[in-house]
């Protein structure tokens, strides 16, 4: 295992890293030891329920037994789990005693003894049936949390069956907030990192996923674009040739070709299989920015600081329209979903709209008092929303 061996205490005040690993094993020992001494405490007891743990104490030991359950002799074990299975049996009596007292009152409310009588022991049948179904729901639900940490799939799978129990269930009041809580929990539960992808030795300006969603391309200021497997998180190709940034890249709709937009003045198109460059789109005179495939993947659009958009065709990397008329750089492009508009978004505070075949400007979007960040067109090419730094978003 390895070991810090402190030389000066003054390590300690200037190494934040090792303060928090000593604070963290301080609280745990101190977890561990609490719960050591009760266990002991409560089997001198000749096991005496009043022993056991409740409420904060309970809650602190549990959770901390997720993480450490190999260290845990079996005594103490077995008293954390009398201690749950107690707080399970409270809190499902406490449920049974609020409906118990509010049937009983109905019950004499009426003024009638026999019929009392009657419906008081139905009562008690009806609520040893309960009882057990509602400490089965509660156990799953609680379960479900505890397991939220270790194994979020087990926590999904406890939450649905609690969920199901809970349906089954005639009178479900006093169980469905905690189940409803154990789902809320599930869904929501945004989890701890499941890779970190490394390989870039500059800031990454960009990633995005692919369709399937088992595949991430990302983009970085280190000259290179990467293509990366989503489950393992491992490299599985490196795209060079860019002599500067490469600040966005986007898969074409088939995923079989990738662009690259660089501030080299060039857009590059890459097979996506094997990483190989296949064509390079030069003719701008500042940084790109932005390239976008149309639908088809047979068109391609970049936008670049030398205050133009141009159309390209992705087989042979030949220019088909430059789209001028921004006063200032343009950071984005974007296709109808037809192929036959693009919508530009430029520092100019503008955004405007070209005919994608000849490159004639159609409609010029004013309004916003500072950059225009991006544009976006709906799905039906009707409406086009646009985004900027003035701190507004318009249609």
């Amino acid at each position: 295992d390895r070991f810090v061996e402190v030389a000066h205490e003054a390590l300690i005040r200037g190494w934040p890293k090792l303060r928090l690993w000593i604070d963290s094993d301080r609280q745990s020992l101190l977890v561990n030891r609490r719960l050591s001494d009760a266990s002991v405490e409560w089997d001198d007891s000749a096991r005496n329920d009043s022993y056991l743990y409740v409420g904060v104490r309970l809650a602190e030991a549990e959770e901390w037994s997720l993480t450490h359950a190999d260290v845990l002799n079996p005594l103490e074990q077995e008293f954390l789990r009398e201690s749950i299975e107690l707080r399970n049996k409270k809190t499902a009596a406490e449920l049974r005693q609020k409906q118990f007292r509010r049937s009983a009152f109905l019950a004499m409310a009426g003024g009638a003894f026999a019929a009392f009588l009657a419906i008081f022991a139905f009562v008690c049948f009806f609520h040893s049936q309960q009882a057990r179904k509602e400490s089965q729901v509660l156990s799953l639900a609680f379960a479900s949390r505890n397991q939220l940490k270790v194994n979020n799939d087990r926590a999904l799978l406890l939450a649905v069956e609690a969920g199901r129990a809970v349906e089954a269930m005639e009178d479900r009041r006093f169980v469905v907030d905690e189940v409803d809580k154990a789902l809320r929990s599930v869904l929501l539960w945004q989890g701890d990192t499941l890779h970190i992808l490394s390989g870039h030795t500059n800031s990454v300006s960009f990633a995005t996923w692919n369709s399937e969603g088992t595949r991430i391309l990302s983009a970085s200021y280190d000259g290179t674009a990467r293509v990366w497997d989503a489950e393992n998180g491992k490299e599985l190709i490196c795209l060079t040739g860019h002599t500067a940034a490469v600040y966005h890249a986007a898969w074409n709709r088939a995923e079989t070709r990738i662009v690259t937009a660089s501030w080299d003045s060039t857009a590059r198109i890459w097979d996506a299989e094997n990483g190989k460059e296949l064509v390079c789109l030069t003719g701008h005179a500042g940084r790109v920015d932005n390239a976008a495939w149309n639908e088809a993947g047979t068109r391609i659009v970049t936008a670049s600081d030398d205050r133009t958009a141009r159309v390209w065709d992705a087989e042979n990397g030949k220019e088909l329209a430059c789209l001028t008329g921004h006063t200032v750089g343009i950071w984005q492009a974007a296709w109808n979903r037809a192929g036959t508009r693009i919508v530009t978004a430029s520092r100019d505070n503008t955004a405007r709209i070209w005919d994608a075949e000849n490159g004639k400007e159609l409609a010029c979007l004013t309004g916003h008092n500072d950059w225009v960040t991006q544009a976006a067109w709906n799905r039906a090419g009707t409406r086009i929303v646009t985004a900027s730094c003035d701190g507004t978003v318009r249609v």
